[in-house]
């Protein structure tokens, strides 16, 4: 039989006479052009169900030398909801079949939000220990099927299904920001912030920039504040040098001194005060006693100030810390010295009130020479903030559990692009780098690790998973290519995991390699600088639903991404063979056309017709229906 006489077919990558590769027999259409070997490539599990073993089973059974367990559960309701459902036992024999099989795992954790921020609902810390709760409850499952090593185990970056901020390219190639979401400190509320809402007049005649109208929003919420503290200050104190000029207790004179050691028995010793007013005559007792109610009354309205006061300052001296603001830190630090005494002897004796208003006053001033703390911050920033605490923590109890060595990895992952919240390269570094640094501090003052050793463990156990489908949206927002390879260029150093997913920048479709418009041979190349081993997860689950397709997409996905065949690492490659015989839509390919048995028949009846088995529903040799 002389191959070349039969037709190829006219599928999907088809090595036909309209493909440029036809004379030559040469690549898939669909290559990428960047080689990956097959042992790097895997799948995931079917994340509808709870029977993890039987689809992990499913897809050892393709020959995938990688197969990523599925803790996502797709639903309303709990996300563990999966996890929880699958007993002790199948994990321990999902570790079995790994090791009989000799293929390498990774895990993906449930969809659950860091932070513990939910929109329409103001952010509270026992949300955010919650979602850690249930994200350990995920490392702990992944433990248990690689209990040996590191295993990865994804977490989206965020689950807050909006951009925090959303952008445009404009034509001179910058971005710009046209509206920010942002978090109000005194609500705990997330609300949308545009830049139309700033006028021109509003930013004194410069660019409108979401950003700055947020900020001198926040000058004016700290001038408000503070102004408010010393009106009502002021008052306080008021009352209380009314109260002291009016009242006459020693031989009918003012005794200021005299009224403010007599209060301080008031305060202390009320029984004692009283007879001394007894002895007051009585048409000037009522006075006497209407002025001690009133310096009541300031003192009482002065602690309230003062404990605004505090809030304030606390919150002054938290951002400046935070934002290593020295110049703030050194303002603060040096008033807390000046009045500690101050507040001491007044706590003690409460003759000294009129000090510690004065104290107060000048702390006010204070407060005016730094920098306004955020009342409107952005929500970004927030929410990268809460989340790095949850990543730390269980990186930090990962570790003090089973060691550096076999502690899973946690891998962020970014979510689809302008889709949700924290999906961008630099909001990832951010995340990442700020994750460390607190697993660095937490190790330092908790496990008494040196900065050297704990930098390397917070480096090695908490990192970035890649997907290149999801980043690939930017394209359907204004974006170039470009714009996605800087993208990759960008998180590349923090890389420990890669979901090579391709789709045409419109929607997450989650398309075999090379089948869509995603720079996937670039981005995998600048990861590939950093950390060439991270094991390649081909996302395509979406892409089969709506095929209606059974099984694993393997032999498109080894085309794609140019795997050699042979495990020397050597000529041919998939993505040769399959143009030569044939993509998964071109039955049979050159050598087995399925024209060639519909005209001939063929005497194999009990195996599969892919595999020249007897056609369903009619006979091969003369064509007639099978009844």
């Amino acid at each position: 039989m002389v191959k070349e006489n039969f037709y190829a077919g006219n599928g999907y990558g088809s090595n036909y006479g309209l493909s440029q590769t036809y004379a030559s027999g040469g690549t898939d259409p669909n290559f990428v052009g960047y080689t990956v070997n097959a042992g790097q490539i895997g799948f995931p599990t079917d994340p509808r169900t709870a029977n993890q073993l039987q689809a992990t089973s499913n897809k050892l059974n393709t020959g995938a030398k990688v197969v990523e367990i599925s803790g996502v559960h797709i639903g309303q309701g709990d996300p563990l909801t999966n996890i929880d459902s699958i007993p002790k036992e199948h994990w321990k024999e999902i570790e079995r079949l790994k090791k009989l099989t000799g293929t390498e795992l990774t895990f993906h954790g449930p969809l659950v939000e860091a932070s513990g921020m939910e929109r329409g609902r103001p952010f509270e810390e026992i949300g955010r220990l919650q979602a850690e709760r249930q994200m350990w409850r995920a490392i702990e499952s992944a433990h248990q099927v690689e209990p040996g090593s590191n295993i990865p185990v994804v977490f989206h970056s965020s689950n807050i299904g909006a951009p925090l901020e959303t952008t445009h390219k404009l034509k001179s190639g910058k971005e710009e920001v046209a509206d920010v979401i942002v978090i109000d400190e005194h609500t705990g509320q997330l609300r949308r912030v545009s830049s139309a809402t700033f006028t021109k007049d509003y930013l004194k005649g410069g660019k409108l920039d979401v950003y700055k109208g947020i900020k001198k929003q926040n000058e004016e919420e700290w001038t408000n504040q503070l102004a408010g503290l010393s009106f009502s200050t002021y008052q306080a104190k008021d009352i209380l040098n009314r109260s002291l000029e009016k009242i006459k207790i020693k031989g009918g004179e003012n005794d200021k001194k005299g009224y403010l050691d007599f209060y301080r028995e008031y305060v202390k010793n009320p029984a004692k005060a009283q007879k001394i007013i007894n002895q007051i005559p009585e048409d000037q007792r009522e006075i006497v006693q209407e002025n001690i109610n009133e310096i009541v009354h300031g003192e009482t309205y002065l602690r309230g100030q003062y404990k605004n006061f505090k809030d304030l300052y606390n919150k002054a001296y938290s951002v400046a810390e935070e934002s290593n603001n020295e110049k703030d830190k050194r303002l603060l630090e040096d008033y807390r010295k000046k009045i500690s005494s101050k507040i001491s002897a007044y706590e003690e004796d409460p003759s000294k009130i009129l000090d510690f208003s004065q104290a107060m006053i000048e702390g006010i001033d204070v407060l005016r020479k730094i920098d306004p703390p955020q009342a409107l911050r952005p929500a970004k920033d927030f929410i990268i903030d809460k989340s790095a605490d949850t990543y730390s923590n269980l990186a930090l109890r990962a570790y003090q559990k089973w060691g550096a060595d076999k502690s899973p990895i946690i891998a962020i992952e970014n979510p689809p692009a302008d889709e949700f919240a924290l999906s961008r390269a630099s909001e990832l570094k951010q995340l990442v780098e700020k994750s460390r640094d607190r697993f660095v501090k937490k190790a330092k003052s908790e496990l008494g690790l040196s900065e050297k050793q704990a930098k390397k463990y917070a480096d090695r156990l908490i990192g970035i998973t890649w997907d290149t489908g999801h980043i690939n949206n930017l394209q359907g927002r204004g974006y170039t290519k470009q714009d996605v390879i800087k993208e990759a260029e960008t998180i590349a150093p923090y890389v420990k995991h890669v979901h090579v997913v391709d789709n045409f920048g419109t929607s997450d479709t989650e398309l075999p390699p090379g089948m869509g418009t995603a720079p996937i041979k670039e981005s995998l190349e600048r990861i590939g600088k950093w950390n060439k081993n991270a094991k390649k997860i081909i996302e395509t689950g979406a892409w089969y639903s709506a095929l209606q397709q059974r099984g694993t997409p393997l032999q498109q996905s080894f085309a794609g991404l140019g795997s050699p065949i042979y495990a020397m690492k050597m000529a041919p490659t998939w993505s040769q063979v399959s143009s030569t015989y044939g993509s998964y839509f071109a039955g049979y390919g050159r050598m087995l056309p399925e024209q060639h048995f519909n005209t001939y028949g063929a005497g194999f009846s009990n195996i599969p017709p892919e595999l020249g088995g007897q056609m369903a529903g009619q006979s091969r040799v003369s064509g007639a229906p099978i009844e």
